[in-house]
Formats: C-alpha cells, sequence, structure tokens
C-alpha cells in the first residue's frame, strides 16, 4: 500500500489522497454517493449527483493503479515480500477486524456470547464479514501473493499486448452490464468473466505501464482536455443507462441501481492518473513535500479508521449538523467527508508514533 521512503513521487501521493477523499465520499450513501436517488427525476441535481457518483468509481481502481506502479517494477525475493508485505497486510486485517468487531460488540450490534465470539469472529474474519470495507484488504492480499508472477508478465508485455488486454478487459467492463440487462433480466454472467475487470490483476499491470512505459511528462495538454472530454461523454453514457434503468424497473436504490456504475471506472482511472502525474509540479519547497507525503503516507489509515469516525463516534452528529446549518445536502456531505479525512488523517498521523502500530500502518 504504502510507498517507500526514499525517493517518494509526489504525484502518487497526490493521487492516494484523491482517491482516498473519494473512496470516503463513496461511503456516505444516501446523504451524499447516493443523493441522486432522493431528487427529482430529470432534475439538473439528479443527473450531476449521479454523474458524481459514476464517476466516483475511478478510487479503489486508481489505488490498485499505485500499487502497480510501484510493487511491480521491484525485484524481491519471496521471504522479502512475505516478512515486507503480506504479513504487514494480514496482521492489519486482523487487528482492525478485531478493533471492529470489538465495537460492534460494545454498542450492540453483535450479541456478547462470551467465549462462542471468538469462534464468531473468526467465522466472521474468514467469510469476510466483519466490516463492510475490509474487502480491499482481502484483495490486495490477493495482490500481494501473485505478485511475484505479475512481475513476470509486465517484463514480458509488449505494446500490442498491453493494447489488447486494456481493449479486452475495458470491453468487459462496458458490454457485461449492458448484456445482463438487456438479454439476461438483470441477471450475472457467469463470475469467471470477472476476472477480466478484476481490481488486483488488471489495474496494477495498467499502473505499472502507463508509470514506466509511457511518456506522461511529454504528453500535451490539450490531450488531456481530450481525455476528459471523452471521460465525461462516457460518464454521461452511464448516467442515461442508469436512467432508463430507473424508468423501466421502477427501483432506485443501492441495490438496483448501480449496475452501470463501473463500467467505464478503468477510463475514469487512466484520466485521472495521466492527469495527476502530468500536471504535479517538481515543488522545491521541502515543507510541503513532507506534508503531501506524509498525508499520503497517512491514506491506509485513514481508509481502516473513517467508517468508524463516520459512524460509531460524535462526527454523526456534525453531519446532521451540516445539513441543517447548509442548504445544499452535497455540499454539506463534500464538507463532511473532508472533516472525517482530516480527522482520520491526524489520528492515524499521532499512533504511527507508536512503533509497533506504526508497522500495521
Amino acid at each position: 500500500m504504502g510507498a517507500e521512503k526514499k525517493k517518494r513521487d509526489l504525484s502518487l501521493e497526490i493521487m492516494r489522497l484523491v482517491a482516498m477523499f473519494f473512496v470516503i465520499f463513496n461511503h456516505t450513501g444516501l446523504k451524499g454517493y447516493f443523493l441522486f436517488a432522493d431528487c427529482k427525476q430529470g432534475s439538473s441535481a439528479f443527473w450531476i449527483y449521479m454523474a458524481m457518483s459514476v464517476l466516483d468509481k475511478f478510487a479503489v481502481p486508481l489505488y490498485f493503479m499505485i500499487s502497480g506502479a510501484l510493487l511491480l517494477g521491484k525485484d524481491e525475493d519471496l521471504g522479502t515480500l512475505f516478512r515486507k508485505r503480506i504479513s504487514k497486510t494480514a496482521l492489519s486485517l486482523l487487528v482492525i477486524s478485531a478493533v471492529y468487531y470489538l465495537i460492534d460488540m460494545t454498542n450492540g450490534t453483535i450479541r456478547y456470547k462470551g467465549v462462542e465470539n471468538i469462534l464468531d469472529f473468526f467465522v466472521r474474519l474468514c467469510c469476510g464479514n466483519v466490516k463492510f470495507h475490509l474487502w480491499f484488504l482481502y484483495s490486495y492480499l490477493i495482490f500481494l501473493l501473485i505478485l511475484p508472477f505479475l512481475r513476470k508478465i509486465v517484463k514480458g508485455l509488449n505494446n500490442k499486448e498491453f493494447i489488447y488486454m486494456f481493449i479486452l478487459c475495458l470491453s468487459i467492463m462496458v458490454l457485461k452490464p449492458v448484456f445482463e440487462y438487456t438479454f439476461f433480466s438483470g441477471k450475472h454472467l457467469h463470475y469467471t468473466l470477472d476476472l477480466l475487470e478484476t481490481n488486483n490483476i488488471v489495474f496494477p499491470i495498467l499502473g505499472y505501464y502507463l508509470y514506466h512505459k509511457v511518456d506522461i511528462g511529454a504528453m500535451k495538454k490539450r490531450w488531456l482536455a481530450a481525455a476528459w472530454g471523452i471521460n465525461l461523454v462516457l460518464t454521461v453514457v452511464a448516467c442515461i443507462l442508469t436512467y432508463i434503468r430507473i424508468k423501466q424497473t421502477g427501483k432506485v436504490d443501492e441495490d438496483h441501481s448501480q449496475q452501470f456504475h463501473r463500467m467505464f471506472a478503468m477510463i475514469n482511472a487512466v484520466t485521472v492518473f495521466i492527469t495527476i502525474k502530468r500536471l504535479t509540479p517538481d515543488v522545491k519547497n521541502k515543507v510541503v513535500s513532507w506534508f503531501i507525503c506524509t498525508a499520503g503516507g497517512c491514506t491506509f489509515g485513514i481508509y481502516l479508521f473513517h467508517p468508524m469516525l463516520m459512524k460509531d463516534t460524535q462526527m454523526v452528529e456534525l453531519w446532521d449538523t451540516l445539513s441543517k446549518v447548509i442548504p445544499n445536502q452535497m455540499i454539506a456531505t463534500l464538507i463532511f467527508c473532508l472533516v472525517i479525512f482530516l480527522v482520520a488523517m491526524i489520528f492515524t498521523f499521532l499512533l504511527k508514533l507508536i512503533p509497533f502500530v506504526k508497522k500495521l500502518l
């Protein structure tokens, strides 16, 4: 997850910060991420908020692209990989899962049953049912476990093969939800197709290739403008398909209305990646560089702790207060996301001062 302390690339750290903010936004539900469900269908707010919801899907793919850019080019033996990366991620998953389990026991979400809770905890841990957002750690662990093979793949990948992979995976991400809805009444096609759009294989390779094989610094700004133009058009397409589905099914909720949200996530993530990489200036100020790197280094902790702050602390009252004080619900939610981001960052920074905890964050 984290970059090495030596030679930190500020553009990658900025990508972490941007992605983390939108991960938090993704977890705001009906108060932000899915706010369009409460708007009048067809209104300007309905379309704007839906577009924000669709664009938000770039965040997790971008994280895996950053990991690919940083890790796929390294030469590590299996011992180093397990000691330095896999064991840390597995231990972080175990510890944070235990913390959330104890919180749920404290607030009554999980009943106290004495020794039985120990078995229940490990069953939930193995099934990934401790806390909703921890799925990412399971996926990241798989990425780390297959990292040696991915490193071999990217070393032998030529331009044509990379373009083939990109087109193949993008085609599946775009066509799969369209076919599912159009020809199969919303039923999911065979799950093995998901391999071609998986976060822990495709996006790390994509991040490695863009970072190491493409001269993004030489990219003209008008190309970036064109990329964003295409990106916005595709976002509108995803919104229109979502709107058609809502009108035909009569259902507008998080369980039924996200079928087309992720179909252009690859284009979204690539556009954000190349934009930040291309436009990040060469920062000479050491204080600014330190702050960006320090903040970027806290994003793993922000990811781990932000649901706790959002739902299990007094921050919930802040959200309600902002909603009353600020007329626009979306603006109130974005401010709340920023506050959660900053509080979680400070909390993580303080925890990292503790030697043992620092190794986990």
